[in-house]
């Protein structure tokens, strides 16, 4: 069965990636030879594999149409009713929240003076407020559709009937509003464990987790799952019920908790996959990677759009390495286990970071050492209680604050400590399929080593990669390229000898109301366009004018890359600037 979900998931990657799925298949076929498995087995294996493709390519056949049809929209008014599913946060005079338009689920944005209050939690479960906005198209498959609104009238807002879920998200929301109302140290971190909200969490503390690789533990996964089972046994456990009685009320707790942190991917594969074991492993041989894959087709075929979500992604792959490769993780005690696992975790996604981000996100494993048994033993149960403690008996949630102020001190000293880490990075040029390839190629290889503990040969051809990924590149063509940088101005031009000269950085403009201080230019065009060409160094920067527009993104960039000359008109330049 296990080589049959495999052909399947084959099937479904050869669609996007066709070279890397047929050396997959080669593996999946070599490995049933040397098993000795029936030639009746790998026929249809073959079989699955093309059933695979076939049912994903029939699912992305409607996608060219509503691609097509985004360009088609109109930017016309429309009158809407919507009802708030979270609540809204408001930052820098612009709200954001989770809405439904009673059809589909959607991102409401809208303009809004921070002095005016919010309704509250009681308020968004019982009323649906009319809005004239426009919708706007995701920005990429994973996300939600965007409703902008120019104002939103909470006074306008009328009366309506709640369902059963939204009667889940008020639990949700009354505990969000309950911890705010306390201002804990730590508050986002809480948030994001308890209801899988990371709205709390500054933009530059979810930057510093992203550059140490430790981001995963803000959002629901199987760690976070395994806790709260652990927590569930505990209390059910003391009470004189039978044990079937105990695992019938967690597959109904199961779901509801699901629902109470919005069902990220992460947190469904997680739930999904307890369940499944709890439901069938009395009656089959079910083993984890079985019930894994199981999950996973089961997702993806509800919503082939969960292939675009790098939750899902990362999730799935890592928990497949670690699960095949839990005998050896078995073998050691747990601090040594922890960083093999680490190690294993960071060479398992090696593919999906080249195709992501152009780059090898090395940092996990050194900070993923420490922070993975402080939120496992600390943080995590810490953030269920109070969680717990917020929809029970909020008045005693004084309590738990001298103790969140000692936890996350410690969090943020460590996570200050390790953030020089995030200056050493290791670009990979962009290859296509063909680079897409080698390094799944090179992946199985390090794994391979692991899994035999040839920790030398690993070490060798793990130092030998990076050498040679970090300095290869494409063939220069001589090109320009006008630079994504929103309102501001900067070109990159290229010769075939690897040159390059850089006209302006672009920036924000220094007028205006809607200027966005957090907004990176850099770290979200610049750096990922020359990751991707291989560019790590500027020869020549001009800056035209002293603009923030024009030369606002310098110090940014520099962080980045080295530039080695800066060329600008030193009588019509503030200098000052260039500090």
């Amino acid at each position: 069965m296990t080589y049959l979900l495999l052909c399947y998931i084959i099937g479904q990657i050869a669609y996007h990636h066709l070279m890397t799925a047929l050396f997959l298949l080669f593996i999946i076929l070599i490995t049933m030879y040397r098993k000795r498995k029936s030639k009746l087995l790998m026929v249809t294996s073959l079989l699955i594999v093309s059933i695979g493709f076939g049912i994903e390519k029939k699912q992305h056949a409607p996608l060219e149409h509503i691609q097509s049809s985004y360009t088609q929209q109109s930017n016309e008014e429309k009158n809407v009713l919507i009802h708030f599913s979270s609540l809204p946060s408001v930052k820098e005079g612009l709200l954001t929240a989770n809405i439904s338009d009673f059809n589909k689920q959607l991102v409401l944005k809208a303009p809004f003076k921070t002095k005016i209050n919010l309704p509250n939690a009681n308020f968004f479960l019982n009323h649906a407020c009319p809005v004239k906005g426009i919708y706007h198209d995701p920005q990429h498959l994973s996300q939600l559709e965007v409703l902008f609104v120019k104002k939103i009238d909470f006074n306008r807002c009328i009366r309506m009937q709640p369902k059963f879920k939204d009667y889940i998200m008020y639990a949700r929301n009354s505990l969000i509003e309950r911890i705010r109302a306390h201002h804990f140290i730590g508050q986002g971190e809480i948030l994001a464990i308890a209801t899988g909200s990371t709205d709390d969490m500054s933009s530059d503390k979810k930057s510093r987790a992203r550059g140490l690789g430790i981001s995963h533990l803000y959002a629901i996964s199987g760690t976070h799952v395994n806790i709260l089972i652990a927590f569930f046994y505990m209390f059910t456990k003391r009470l004189p019920i039978p044990i079937y009685v105990i695992e019938s009320l967690l597959l109904l707790f199961l779901p509801l908790f699901l629902m109470f942190v919005n069902a990220s991917p992460s947190a469904q594969r997680a739930v999904l996959m307890t369940m499944l074991i709890l439901i069938l492993s009395k009656y089959f041989h079910f083993t984890s990677i079985q019930a894994l894959a199981c999950v996973y087709i089961f997702m993806s075929f509800l919503n082939f759009q969960y292939h675009y979500h790098l939750g899902f992604i990362y999730s799935f792959l890592i928990s497949s390495v670690l699960i095949l490769m839990k005998d050896l993780l078995n073998k050691y005690q747990f601090a040594y286990s922890l960083i093999l696992a680490s190690v294993i975790s960071i060479v398992a996604v090696l593919p999906i970071n080249y195709l992501q981000f152009n780059e090898i996100q090395w940092q996990g494993i050194i900070s993923n050492i420490i922070f993975i048994p402080l939120y496992s033993f600390v943080i995590i149960p810490f953030s269920f209680i109070v969680g717990l403690c917020a929809l029970i008996y909020p008045s005693l949630l004084f309590l738990f604050k001298p103790l969140s102020i000692i936890i996350f001190t410690i969090q943020n000293f460590i996570l200050k400590g390790l953030q020089p880490l995030t200056q050493y990075h290791f670009p990979i040029a962009d290859f296509g399929e063909v680079g897409f390839l080698m390094i799944t190629i090179v992946t199985f290889i390090l794994l391979y080593f692991l899994s035999n503990e040839k920790y030398l040969m690993f070490f060798l051809a793990a130092v030998s990669f990076l050498f040679i990924a970090t300095h290869l590149h494409p063939n220069y063509p001589n090109q320009m390229t006008i630079l994504d940088v929103g309102q501001g101005d900067a070109i990159l031009f290229q010769n075939k000898n690897g040159k390059t000269l850089l006209i302006d950085t672009g920036g924000v403009a220094e007028h205006g109301s809607m200027k966005k201080r957090n907004y990176n230019i850099t770290e979200k065009s610049t750096y990922p366009l020359f990751k991707k060409r291989g560019i790590h160094h500027v020869d020549y920067l001009i800056i035209t004018h002293d603009h923030s527009d024009h030369l606002g993104e310098l110090a940014q960039i520099s962080k980045y890359i080295k530039i080695k000359n800066i060329i600008i008109n030193p009588s019509h330049f503030n200098q000052e600037k260039l500090q």
